[in-house]
């Protein structure tokens, strides 16, 4: 089948975004938790689309129009690049159905290019949301010639190849390793951060900018740019001098990259599927004294089990702990003093002495592991129905594990924090309570979330953990509640910032007893 890979696609689309349950189902219930999930991709893409407008009219403000295709080319292959790295175990290797799949009358390059393509089609989605209303406001001060519009419209769908497929290879070399091996999650796991964290340590190190005045800033941006992705010196000449060879060079190097990628991958596709899916057992098997325990603390070790058994599910909820981690050790070492000249963000560390207990919150709240794990339970959900065990006992369990991720983290970074700003009495209480508020917080609006939008009918580990319904309410909800009192912070006057962190406190706790006293009498 010649066309096999764009059935493939469809189907995989159809299914992701629920059309045919839309156009077909009876159930009320799930349409509205569809048409919910639309609306909040649609207020995360007009979120994504301001933000976007606003950094190229900054640019423009400075005087600087001509690095926006450069930098927009930059911001989007580093965030295609990321995203997509943690999606590859998931859609690409180790799906469910990968049996069913391999079976089907197609080539296995017809589904390699299926299961990128898929990754293509979100990536691409949000590429346009990001470049179009930088690319406009680019286009509304130069007034280009009309090749620039047919150049930047062919681009859009070149753009996400490059990043993408250095970012599946990494992933493709992570899994190619680590399924060799007994631990092979776990080696996935260690191997992915590892990867995170030296490619974060490279971008931080990079030179800094050191300028006197906007035409140097200009010039040095540029050459950053062009240092840190070098495919951007061909796209800036063909977008900005309507270069015709250098866009030709840009679209052949992007298709290559692609098509190469494909046939590599196809030549051990099948050995590494294989290898991910097979499970060690041990000969030497010996009858031991069976462990009581509460069947809290069961199903607690069992979660746990479940999350760290997961690379897709450890990397996408501990990307923020990651991130938290890493900003406490170096304050640690440096103070927070010096996050200005790392970060190239004059006042930073300013505003993190104003808003230290919201800065936490802020890194904690993409870090909720409760807004899949009731969907995660798939079709084996009626073992837990059919248990003697209270659905409340099930959701405190779930809860446990997100706290156990979270809670060390936020003590470890509220001592510091506590110690480099030199915060009073109220400051360094206040450190705490509010992120462990948030923390418990975050764990329960994940429950309650999951049950209003479950999915058990999934393929692939990927699609619940990062694009199901339940886990894109849950992230704008826990964002909105970090977003609006550190707005408050700077919108008010400073001085004022110890009452609304203690207001804010105070709020998201009632909301949290509210809403976990409401699932404590839900059932599955």
């Amino acid at each position: 089948m010649s066309n096999g890979w764009i059935i493939l696609l469809k189907v995989q689309l159809m299914s992701f975004f629920g059309i045919n349950e839309l156009r077909y189902s009876k159930d009320s219930k799930k349409r509205r938790s569809l048409i919910i999930f639309g609306v909040s991709i649609i207020i995360v893409g007009i979120c994504a689309g301001a933000y976007s407008a606003a950094m190229a009219y900054g640019l423009v403000s400075m005087g600087m129009v001509e690095i926006i295709p450069a930098y927009m080319l930059m911001i989007i292959s580093i965030i295609t690049l990321m995203v997509t790295m943690f999606k590859t175990n998931g859609i690409l290797f180790g799906f469910k159905d990968y049996d069913m799949v391999m079976s089907l009358p197609v080539k296995t390059s017809a589904v390699i290019t299926s299961r990128f393509m898929m990754m293509y089609v979100l990536n691409f989605l949000f590429e346009c949301v990001v470049i179009i209303p930088a690319s406009i406001i680019y286009a509304i001060n130069i007034v280009p010639e009309p090749s620039y519009y047919i150049m930047m419209i062919i681009s859009i769908f070149i753009i996400p190849l490059i990043p993408m497929t250095i970012a599946t290879t990494f992933g493709a070399i992570i899994t190619a390793i680590s399924c060799r091996f007994k631990y092979k999650n776990l080696l996935s796991i260690l191997m992915s951060f590892g990867l995170f964290l030296a490619f974060f340590y490279l971008s931080m190190s990079s030179k800094n900018l050191q300028v006197e005045d906007v035409a140097n800033l200009s010039s040095a941006m540029m050459q950053q740019i062009n240092m840190t992705y070098p495919i951007a010196r061909i796209f800036t000449e063909a977008i900005c001098n309507y270069n015709i060879l250098a866009f030709s060079a840009f679209i052949l190097i992007s298709v290559t990259w692609f098509y190469v990628f494909i046939k590599l991958i196809s030549w051990k596709y099948n050995e590494m599927n294989t290898a991910l899916t097979n499970h060690e057992t041990k000969r030497n098997y010996k009858m031991k004294s069976l462990e009581i325990s509460s069947p809290f603390i069961a199903l607690y070790k069992k979660e746990l089990k479940r999350y760290f058994s997961s690379t897709i599910y450890v990397m996408n909820t501990g990307f923020g702990v990651v991130l938290l981690l890493i900003a406490t050790v170096f304050i640690a070492i440096f103070g927070v003093e010096n996050l200005d000249t790392l970060i190239g963000a004059p006042g930073i560390s300013a505003m993190i002495s104003a808003s230290a207990p919201f800065v936490i919150a802020t890194m904690i709240s993409i870090s909720c592991t409760t807004a899949s794990a009731i969907s995660l339970e798939g079709k084996n959900l009626w073992i837990l129905k059919s248990s003697p065990i209270k659905a409340k006992t099930i959701f405190d369990s779930k809860i446990a594990v997100n706290l156990t991720i979270l809670l060390p983290t936020v003590i470890a970074s509220g001592i510091v924090l506590a110690i480099r700003l030199r915060l009073g009495i109220l400051g360094t209480l206040m450190i705490f309570i509010t992120p462990i508020v948030y923390s418990f917080y975050i764990a329960i609006v994940g429950i309650f979330t999951n049950l209003k939008f479950p999915n058990f009918d999934w393929t692939s580990e990927t699609v619940v953990i990062k694009q199901s319904g339940a886990t894109l309410v849950s992230m704008v909800v826990q964002m909105l509640s970090v977003i609006i009192p550190f707005g408050l912070i700077f919108v008010i006057q400073k001085e004022l910032s110890n009452y609304i962190v203690i207001g804010s406190t105070v709020v998201i706790a009632t909301i949290a007893v509210v809403l976990y006293s409401y699932i404590s009498s839900q059932e599955l």
